[in-house]
C-alpha cells in the first residue's frame, strides 16, 4: 500500500510541476589513464543539500537504482562493470519500509575500458533517481560524451 501511495504520489507532483523540472543532481564526466591503453571513466554526482541519490545495489521493490549504459563501439572495450567508488550510506527509506543504501552530497563511479584506437569518443547516459524527505524527482537520464585521446600515464 506504501508502494502505491508513493507512486501515485510521484505521478502527481510530475504532472503538476512546470515544465522545467527541478534537477537536484549535477553530473560532470571525465577519464583517466591508469596504463597502456587502459582507462577509468570518472562519473561525480554533485547532491544539494537535504537530497539524496540511489545507489546502484537497491532491492528489488525499492526505488529506481543508478545505472550507466554505453554506447557499443569499436573503438574501446567494458571490463568488468561500473562501480560505486564513494561508499554509500544504508537508511531507512520511509517510502518503501525498508533500508536502502543512497549517496548525499556526493558520489562517484567509474567504469574501467581498454582502447582500441588512439583517440575516440565514449557516449551512454546515466539514469538516476533523487530524493528528498518529501518528494522525488523522476527518474532522469544524464547523457555523456567523453573524448579520450592517447596521453601518458
Amino acid at each position: 500500500m506504501r508502494k502505491l501511495i508513493f507512486c501515485l504520489s510521484l505521478i502527481l507532483s510530475t504532472a503538476f510541476t512546470s515544465a522545467q523540472i527541478y534537477d537536484p543532481v549535477a553530473w560532470d564526466f571525465g577519464y583517466e589513464k591508469t596504463g597502456d591503453k587502459q582507462y577509468e571513466l570518472i562519473f561525480n554526482a554533485s547532491i544539494e543539500e537535504h537530497w539524496h541519490m540511489y545507489s546502484m545495489d537497491i532491492p528489488d521493490g525499492g526505488p529506481i537504482p543508478t545505472s550507466f549504459s554505453f554506447d557499443t563501439l569499436q573503438s574501446y572495450k567494458l571490463v568488468g562493470k561500473t562501480y560505486e567508488v564513494t561508499t554509500p550510506v544504508e537508511i531507512l527509506d520511509e517510502a518503501f519500509g525498508f533500508k536502502i543504501k543512497t549517496f548525499s552530497t556526493k558520489a562517484e563511479f567509474r567504469q574501467k575500458i581498454i582502447a582500441v584506437e588512439s583517440a575516440f569518443s565514449v557516449k551512454g547516459a546515466v539514469n538516476f533517481m533523487a530524493c528528498n524527505n518529501a518528494t522525488c524527482s523522476p527518474p532522469k537520464d544524464a547523457e555523456f560524451d567523453i573524448v579520450i585521446k592517447d596521453q601518458a600515464p
